[in-house]
């Protein structure tokens, strides 16, 4: 008898085995996850379909995200990991007396991910120029999938030896399309929707958990960076109050959406608090954040092609698809890769919250907000954005004893791309904060930051940048300025 088939059985038996066992062990000792190789196994295509250089995500990896990790068009008939499903469309027939149904992806929607970092701090301290070896630095354990239709979730579990931590990075839930009405009918003829309450697709996400704000462009956030260190304005703070943008909010509420293709909002309703990480709010305020969004010209921001307002080579705007005499030019230049693009983007955005500070005696709240505005360009090779903030404290806490009263800064990054090939890029990022009062400039910052990226796998990058202070001071906040850093990051 031959029994080759079942050894391999066998075989391949421990082999997932083992490999749910390493999952686990990982689980059981493991911040930011960025790129997933999940998306890529549920629908069997490679990472460039949705990112440039890994986290970046390039137009159509956008839409996605923004779609809650699911295409806008045809999402049903691209997925090629076949789940497993909850119920059939009987029982959509039966609701509401029964549970709507739903399915279950056929391969586990996890991914693990790794940075190993090297630091060489060339700013001389007691012991001279030093140089750390941090492997790893960051080690990931997450997931993300949808369940069924326009319900998705995503959720991280950070350890980062050097600091001795490990915790729940983000975990959070969308609820897509809300209140859309589907045109289009299912096997047994039934709409998805209540077509009495009728809002465009598209029009209406909610989001709730422990997450990023999405309170300006996507590609600023640390978790799409491009770069090693965070960007200075997206952490900046102030005296005793805690506030940054990132890395994550606590628990946050978040109604976002997009309308006619090249408009989009974000309201959100925040823990804040001036307790960092804490996951439960220090004062009973919440905080309110919002940001609005033009896309100018380029790529649709919902990722549905031929609908509105196309635009040819030169910019000019032509007649909707099937209608103008060179229907290839809409909404980006023709022949343009996946790493080029044609986009322009811009957005103004607003923060309002009370934070509590109660140390060294202090027992007030601090009523702070943030107004600024961001902007992003994508053109061929280059790809440019940047933010820029007034920030305002009524109270900033105490230093020494001395009460620093209220507050004002405006902060700003700005960073330019460029792809020379779709596997080696370079950047340089310009950032700076200035202080209103005289006597807070000795904790003003400002950096230049160039750096390469090498793309050596699409799951793989080797990038390597050097931070260099342009104050003097060397007021790093916990990110020393004047470092070079080498990363290797990787994700399966």
């Amino acid at each position: 008898m031959d029994c080759t088939p079942t050894r391999a059985i066998a075989r391949r038996r421990v082999r997932l085995l083992a490999g749910l066992l390493v999952c686990f062990a990982v689980l059981a000792i493991v911040e930011p996850a960025h790129a997933i190789p999940t998306f890529s196994r549920k629908y069997r295509t490679s990472c460039i379909t949705c990112h440039k250089a890994f986290p970046v995500l390039n137009n159509v990896g956008e839409a996605f995200r923004r779609n809650g990790y699911q295409f806008s068009t045809d999402d049903d008939l691209l997925v090629r990991d076949e789940p497993i499903p909850f119920g059939g469309d009987a029982y959509k027939d039966m609701f509401p007396n029964s549970i709507w149904p739903s399915d279950l992806p056929h391969l586990p929607p996890i991914f693990i991910r790794a940075q190993q970092r090297m630091i060489l701090n060339t700013d001389p301290g007691p012991d001279g120029i030093k140089w750390d070896q941090d492997f790893p630095h960051e080690v990931v354990l997450g997931g993300a999938g949808t369940f069924g239709r326009d319900i998705s979730a995503w959720w991280e579990i950070e350890a980062a030896p050097s600091e001795d931590e490990i915790g729940v990075e983000r975990a959070f839930v969308q609820f897509s399309n809300l209140f859309a009405w589907d045109s289009e009918e299912d096997d047994d003829g039934m709409h998805e929707g209540n077509r009495w309450l009728t809002l465009p697709k598209h029009a209406m996400n909610l989001r709730l958990g422990k997450m990023q704000p999405q309170v300006f462009n996507h590609v600023l956030s640390q978790h799409a960076r491009l770069g090693v260190q965070q960007g200075l304005a997206i952490r900046q703070r102030i005296g005793n109050n805690l506030f940054r943008f990132e890395p994550v909010q606590s628990a946050a509420i978040e109604l976002h959406g997009i309308v006619r293709q090249r408009n989009s909002y974000v309201i959100g309703l925040a823990n804040g608090g001036n307790v960092s990480g804490a996951q439960l709010e220090d004062n009973n305020n919440k905080d309110v954040y919002f940001r609005v969004s033009r896309k100018w010209f380029g790529y649709p921001l919902d990722g549905v092609i031929g609908s509105s307002d196309p635009v040819d080579a030169d910019g000019n705007e032509v007649a909707a698809q099937g209608q103008g005499e060179d229907d290839d030019a809409l909404y980006s230049m023709p022949g343009l890769d996946f790493w080029r693009a044609w986009d322009l983007e811009t957005g103004l955005f607003g923060w309002y919250g009370v934070s509590r500070l109660t140390d060294l005696g202090v027992n007030r709240n601090d009523y702070f907000n943030r107004i600024g505005a961001d902007v992003r360009l994508q053109w061929f090779n280059w790809d440019i954005y940047g933010l820029a903030y007034w920030a305002n404290d009524s109270f900033a806490g105490r230093v020494g004893g001395v009460d620093l009263g209220g507050e004002q800064f405006f902060s700003y990054s700005i960073q330019a791309d460029y792809y020379w090939k779709p596997w080696i890029v370079s950047y340089l990022r310009l950032e700076q904060t200035d202080f209103r009062e005289a006597a807070r400039t000795s904790m003003e910052e400002g950096r230049v930051v160039p750096g390469m990226v090498f793309i050596i796998r699409q799951n793989m990058k080797l990038q390597t940048e050097w931070v260099i202070d342009t104050t003097g001071k060397d007021t790093g906040g916990g990110q020393a300025t004047d470092q070079i850093l080498v990363q290797l990051d990787y994700a399966f």
